[in-house]
């Protein structure tokens, strides 16, 4: 066999670009695979897409339909703005909501309507938004988006416990400054 340094990695091969393969060469690792796997609550379809109406702007951020939890490289890095095609292909009747309780990778699978605490967490997160009018589309999702997550995070109803102990069965744990962070396979 030859030496360490010898070897040399075929990028074609390995189904990556010449710079990843470079990257791969070298030792770095800050690929996606790496890094941390988190979780982005998405707009199935954009409230900022540009070309839509103020009004459908407004009913996509206060619509729990429209929410979904999303891994980050899908969300940001591949989907961006954009509308992903198997959610067009989803975007049909709701689905029954169930409990986490019952089925924790509901929070992965299901839209916020379609899972009976994140319905209810996604509620609680509107109303405590104030004059809704004021804002525009995309700020009011923010504000929505980060009270979820606030509520996720430190919220001592029963939803809020069902979804963090639902997170952890399915290998999340919560990190100060990241979130949630999945830490097991489950």
């Amino acid at each position: 066999m030859a030496p360490e340094e010898d070897i040399k990695l075929d990028s074609a091969k390995l189904h990556v670009g010449e710079k990843r393969g470079e990257q791969i060469q070298s030792g770095e690792k800050d690929f996606i695979a790496s890094r941390a796997l988190t979780f982005d609550i998405d707009e199935v379809l954009p409230v900022g897409d540009a070309g839509i109406k103020p009004q459908r702007a407004v009913d996509r951020a206060l619509s729990a339909y429209n929410r979904q939890l999303l891994d980050p490289n899908t969300n940001q890095r591949t989907k961006k703005l954009g509308i992903d095609l198997r959610d067009l292909l989803r975007n049909r009747g709701e689905y029954e909501p169930i409990s986490v309780a019952g089925n924790p990778s509901a929070l992965i699978t299901r839209r916020f309507s379609e899972v009976v605490e994140l319905k209810r967490i996604f509620d609680q997160a509107v109303a405590s938004v104030n004059n809704k009018g004021r804002y525009r589309p995309t700020e009011l999702k923010k504000r929505i988006n980060r009270e979820v997550r606030r509520i996720i995070a430190e919220g001592k109803g029963n939803d809020a416990v069902a979804v963090r102990e639902a997170l952890a069965q399915i290998g999340f744990k919560y990190i100060a400054g990241q979130g949630y962070v999945m830490i097991n396979t489950p």
